[in-house]
């Protein structure tokens, strides 16, 4: 993660795989686990050269009970984003007819090209020439990308281009695993490890360390409040109501009435920071900060802009589409109280690429950090969590449906020793 500051305007280009791989540095595995990662073990985990890979082979052949260390991120192509977001209509229709931008600045001031364009309508669409808003955040998104080329590879033409396809890969991997696990429990890898447990009939999930999880349906998250624990930090992504959701049944949405039940006064400690993902919807984040945000005995505190872009630095969606924006917001809210903290700045603007994944938050623990009033000893609870954090409890219906093995990949750029055997005597990877 990179802070940097341009001119008088703050923002960083945040990693998305990165933040991740640092909790899965080194990965306890079992041997009879090991399959879900790699095929060909000894060709992969080893060097050809490498003094450790015939005790490595002959202990998969006698299947003793060992363990293996791995060093593991989220599968690479899952962020392999080199152009817009677009159908593969829409895309071999701007290969026949549109040359692509000069250069990625262009890309927040880019007029739409799709389909939507097509349909006549008499509603005007923002742009950063009449929406003083946008106008600041392109500013701030421009200076931030013209700041750091380093940052970005080189842009691919359209036709260069195969239109994300192992991206979409990755997405419709996602789409088609099956996710169930026993509700109402909260789990724990309390181990300065990451581990690897089966959860349901089949699938494995790979569990950073110091990690809490619970799943359960919005009904039963009381769950939580029973244990009687306060947290210094809330993050939240609210499965919100909308005609997409609605439309396409995605997800399971929740309405705002049933969204404000959700037990924040009870689980946040004085001089708690709460964040709350909202969508490019300017009803839901009025929603958000003036009737959450009282109900919740909190103060409107900061908001943040996250701008998603392709490997290039450009917009993943123009930003006068008409139904997807390149950016979302985290409003943050302050339960004020005699602790003291650091306050969170105000306008910040972040970038990264994002993950194929729908809805695939970037993990903001490291950066939310130093804003947290139980400094190192802060707790951290993650509501509506499809993910888990180290050293944080999480809870939500899909809690591990991002730790699912199939989504990982053995890290090959991680810099301590890629594997390690140990004999161990818990190696079995049930729950």
């Amino acid at each position: 993660m990179t802070l940097i500051k341009t001119g008088n305007e703050e923002g960083f280009y945040l990693d998305h795989n990165q933040s991740v791989r640092d909790d899965f540095i080194r990965t306890f595995i079992p041997l009879d686990c090991l399959h879900h990662f790699t095929s060909s073990q000894a060709a992969i985990l080893y060097r050809p050269d490498s003094k450790d890979a015939s005790l490595f082979s002959s202990a998969i052949q006698t299947k003793e009970t060992r363990t293996v260390h791995l060093s593991l991120s989220l599968k690479s192509d899952m962020f392999a984003i080199d152009v817009p977001f677009m159908m593969d209509s829409e895309f071999q229709a701007r290969l026949r007819r549109i040359p692509p931008p000069a250069s990625s600045a262009e890309g927040l001031q880019l007029a739409s090209e799709s389909k939507s364009r097509k349909r006549k309508s008499s509603k005007r669409l923002s742009s950063s020439a009449d929406d003083p808003e946008l106008a600041e955040l392109t500013i701030k998104f421009t200076a931030l990308v013209n700041s750091h080329p380093e940052w970005w590879t080189p842009r691919r033409g359209l036709s260069d281009s195969d239109n994300n396809l192992a991206s979409r890969g990755i997405s419709k991997l996602y789409s088609s695993i099956p996710f169930s696990m026993e509700q109402g429990k909260m789990f724990t890898n309390p181990s300065d490890t990451a581990t690897v447990r089966r959860h349901g009939s089949s699938e494995l999930y790979v569990i950073p360390p110091h990690t809490r999880y619970i799943c359960s349906t919005f009904a039963e998250i009381n769950c939580l409040s029973e244990e009687r624990i306060k947290y210094d930090l809330i993050l939240m992504d609210p499965p919100w109501e909308n005609k997409s959701a609605k439309r396409l049944r995605t997800y399971d949405y929740l309405s705002d009435a049933e969204l404000l039940k959700t037990p924040v006064e009870d689980l946040a400690a004085e001089g708690a920071l709460i964040a709350v993902w909202v969508t490019n919807n300017d009803r839901l984040r009025a929603v958000v900060e003036t009737e959450f945000f009282p109900a919740w005995g909190l103060v409107k505190e900061a908001e943040w802009t996250w701008v998603k872009v392709t490997r290039s630095g450009e917009p993943v969606y123009s930003v006068d589409s008409l139904h997807k924006k390149p950016y979302e917001k985290l409003v943050f809210g302050r339960r004020v109280g005699k602790r003291v903290w650091r306050k969170v700045p105000d306008g910040l603007v972040f970038v990264s690429v994002p993950s194929a994944i729908h809805s695939h938050k970037p993990n903001l623990s490291t950066v939310l950090k130093p804003y947290l009033a139980g400094g190192d000893g802060a707790r951290c609870l993650e509501l509506f969590a499809r993910s888990l954090t180290s050293g944080w409890t999480s809870w939500g219906l899909e809690v591990l449906r991002l730790q699912n093995s199939r989504l990982f990949q053995v890290d090959d750029r991680c810099e301590v020793p890629k594997c390690e055997i140990n004999v161990m005597v818990d190696a079995p990877c049930d729950d």
